[in-house]
């Protein structure tokens, strides 16, 4: 669990490490996120 959790702080250190990687991390979540919904019907949340 240890070794997981240093993987993944390394791994979000990289994701925001400054103003341009947090914006590019940002759209990234929020294509994925749009595409999901399109894709599979019922996943809008009212």
């Amino acid at each position: 669990m240890l070794v997981l959790r240093r993987q993944l702080r390394a791994f979000c250190s990289g994701l925001f490490s400054d103003g341009k990687a947090i914006i590019v991390t940002l759209a990234g979540v929020g294509s994925f996120v749009s595409g999901l919904v399109a894709l599979v019907p019922g996943v809008v949340i009212h």
